[in-house]
């Protein structure tokens, strides 16, 4: 269903490479394990707070360090530091619109839960492809990435405060208000969730290229290029 993704971030490291991942110098440099990534596109992306890589991680230290310095009082090692948040844009939305309405999702999420915990938002356009769900052809959808420091109102590490169904439905409540006021749809489309995870979504929708792939050359009777075509099953 199109709703606000929370995923729970426990240390600096873990933080630091889905960083690296939307930030858009490194995003080109290196390769990525989702082969969906078109980097002729990547120039659409955006980086909302205007930060490099660098400047990100060292946002992300000074708030945490800052937080333990003052009125913090999570000190466990186990404690949950950031969430990544991602934000799809509805259905059929231009490029152009997308990107409003992304930015305007942003402004409720540092409404919600201050600017000073938003580490940085990161637009994507790039990763805009077919998969298979359930054998059927479904799309994805342009979407942002937002990182924030896991701090309640009293500016202590609170994951269970932040990620709680109070908070979580405040959230896409205020998302989906936003779309139909200004943008004429609904966010919270009431679509059944996906029942596969995302790389699970990549290796069925692979397998069926693979499929595809090899009752093509069989077709043709090329038995040697069969070699190279690996079929998994679903």
């Amino acid at each position: 269903m199109a709703s606000v993704d929370y995923k729970k971030i426990k240390n600096r490291a873990d933080a630091a490479a889905l960083i690296r991942h939307c930030d858009e110098t490194e995003r080109l440099k290196h390769e990525h394990a989702n082969k969906e990534i078109d980097k002729t596109q990547t120039y659409k992306n955006k980086n909302l707070f205007n930060l490099d890589y660098k400047k990100t991680i060292e946002k992300l230290h000074n708030r945490i360090d800052f937080l333990d310095k003052t009125t913090n009082t999570n000190k466990r090692k186990d404690r949950v530091e950031m969430f990544a948040l991602c934000i799809p844009a509805t259905k059929n939305m231009s490029d152009s619109v997308a990107e409003k309405f992304l930015e305007d999702a942003l402004e409720i999420i540092i409404n919600t839960y201050k600017k000073e915990n938003v580490v940085n938002a990161y637009t994507h356009f790039d990763e805009i492809h077919e998969y298979v769900d359930d054998f059927k052809i479904k799309k994805s959808r342009a979407h942002m990435h937002v990182y924030i420091v896991a701090a309640d109102e009293k500016n202590s590490l609170n994951a269970k405060w932040f990620s709680s169904k109070k908070m979580m439905q405040r959230v896409n409540k205020d998302i989906d208000e936003m779309c139909r006021e200004k943008y004429n749809c609904s966010f919270l489309t009431h679509e059944k969730a996906k029942k596969k995870t995302v790389e699970q979504l990549k290796n069925q929708t692979q397998d069926i290229k693979n499929l595809e792939k090899f009752n093509e050359l069989l077709e043709k009777n090329l038995f040697e290029e069969l070699k190279n075509v690996i079929i998994i099953s679903i």
